[in-house]
């Protein structure tokens, strides 16, 4: 340092040198040896830095969840915040890491046995930290996250109630709601570092992973419980390879070690006692009516989608004109009965999102949907149909909203797939769950059109002009999507299949 650096410059170069230690501190703890250091950093801020970037690179946010600790590392996981939020171009790896930082340092705001906070007490320590953020980032000014980021944000409040609604450990992990909080927070990207945003998000992780022990170590028990039953009776405790759940993994779920959701432990591991308990009340029902015939057969018979592609394009604009079109390259094995589970949850997650919203958002953005891979924009029709709730009604009111609903949600996720399957385009296996999942996609949109040009002839009998021009909206907003997918199926060589 000189005597004409600046206040700035001191900062940043504090800032490095203690993020350089802890980073030092998790990579040898990690490797169990030294890790070299250039010597030049000791007098250059510009090699300190570019150094800290590469150990930074090293770095997983797992590495950060497992070594910090809120009495010895404060001043690292500020200086890691400021670090990030300086930086013209974050990655997920960034994010994710001030995503487990702020989690931790929120943590230390509330009592480890303050339980389930009430909404004002849990409004109060958001803002405390809120406030606290800012400190962090030495009051600089920021500009507001746009407008659609505010509204995800707020559906984490919508959010925290449906976790809180969840009785059973199974419920929890069935909802999907954890990879929707993903896609949400890959959203949020852009604004995430923002202290309204990430106070938010800090306090979610906290509520959300004490409800997430909570219900696993019920569910851990239940699981024990029920097995112990079922051996008693003289049951089967065998389970499907790949079921188990070791004593190394039990103890890794329920010893509260999940700080972050994204970047712990993996969620088919979550999914395991689940399996588990299925598996056996799969058995003990069959030893209660060995006379009844497996249940699960019929979902095993999933026609191929060379069969479903068959019927050509899948939304064509005029039916006359289908015959000249080619059936999609790519066919949908038969046993991938899987394919048609995710896709279905896939689908209804979607237009939970979407609607969850649009209830939420005000009249004026309440068209453009933020999702992971873009945007989707409503027709005023649409936006209606999400806001009405008509529950399990028969009627035809209720069968016109639940059409326009599907369609967007059907919009959404072909969007996401063509992503996806573009981005593993030239890989050697990565493209096919997405080219199996379009293709499925492509059966489940054309029953969908096909519904919904039915519901609007009979709009059309009943004089119901402009219920019928909504739907043929949706349907010929959703036409190019289609077209596009399978032109994206079409184009897959044989020698990828």
């Amino acid at each position: 340092m000189t005597e004409h650096t600046s206040p700035a410059e001191v900062f940043l170069a504090q800032d490095l040198s203690i993020v350089h230690s802890f980073y030092l501190f998790l990579l040898e703890t990690s490797f169990g040896h030294e890790v070299p250091v250039p010597t030049s950093i000791a007098h250059d801020t510009d090699v300190l830095h570019r150094f800290v970037l590469l150990l930074d690179r090293a770095v997983t946010p797992q590495m950060i969840r497992d070594g910090f600790r809120i009495e010895e590392h404060r001043k690292a996981a500020e200086a890691i915040l400021r670090m990030f939020e300086a930086k013209a171009n974050r990655g997920r790896e960034d994010r994710d890491k001030a995503d487990v930082i702020a989690t931790a340092l929120f943590r230390s705001l509330v009592r480890e046995d303050a339980g389930d906070l009430q909404d004002a007490e849990d409004a109060q320590a958001t803002s405390l930290f809120e406030t606290e953020l800012r400190k962090i980032y030495r009051n600089k000014t920021m500009p507001d996250p746009p407008n659609e980021h505010m509204q995800l944000v707020r559906e984490f409040e919508r959010l925290r109630s449906d976790v809180q609604g969840f009785r059973h450990f199974d419920e929890l992990i069935d909802s999907g709601i954890m990879q929707k909080v993903r896609d949400m927070k890959q959203t949020l990207a852009p604004s995430f570092l923002h202290p309204r945003v990430l106070s938010v998000m800090a306090s979610y992780n906290v509520f959300f992973h004490r409800r997430f022990d909570l219900l696993f170590i019920q569910a851990a028990k239940n699981v024990k419980t029920f097995a112990a039953n079922m051996e008693r009776d003289g049951g089967n405790m065998m389970v499907p390879a790949g079921t188990e759940l070791t004593a190394e993994q039990s103890a890794k779920l329920s010893a509260g070690r999940i700080i972050n959701e994204e970047t712990g432990l993996a969620e088919e591991e979550f999914q395991q006692v689940s399996q588990i308990k299925q598996t056996l009340r799969k058995q003990r029902s069959s030893m209660a009516n060995t006379a009844q015939p497996n249940a699960t057969g019929s979902r095993d018979a999933v026609p191929s989608a060379a069969g479903e592609s068959s019927k050509e394009n899948l939304f064509p604009a005029d039916p006359a004109r289908s015959s000249g079109t080619n059936a999609p390259a790519h066919v949908m094995p038969r046993s991938s009965s899987s394919v048609a589970d995710v896709q279905a949850q896939a689908l209804e997650s979607t237009q939970a999102t979407i609607r969850s919203f649009v209830r939420s958002a005000d009249e004026h953005s309440s068209q453009v949907v933020p999702l992971p891979h873009g945007n989707i924009t409503l027709t005023t029709a649409e936006v209606e149909a999400f806001r009405a709730d008509y529950g399990d009604e028969k009627s035809f009111r209720a069968d016109y909203v639940a059409r326009l609903m599907q369609m967007t949600a059907l919009d959404a996720r072909l969007m996401s797939e063509l992503h996806e399957f573009e981005a593993t385009r030239h890989t050697a296996y990565n493209w096919k769950p997405h080219a199996d999942a379009l293709a499925h996609l492509l059966s489940v949109g054309r029953d969908i059109v096909d519904q919904a040009m039915q519901l609007a002839g009979l709009a059309k009998q009943r004089g119901l002009q402009e219920k019928e021009a909504a739907l043929l909206e949706s349907v010929e907003n959703i036409r190019p999507r289609g077209r596009a997918t399978v032109e994206a199926l079409q184009s897959i060589d044989s020698s990828e299949k």
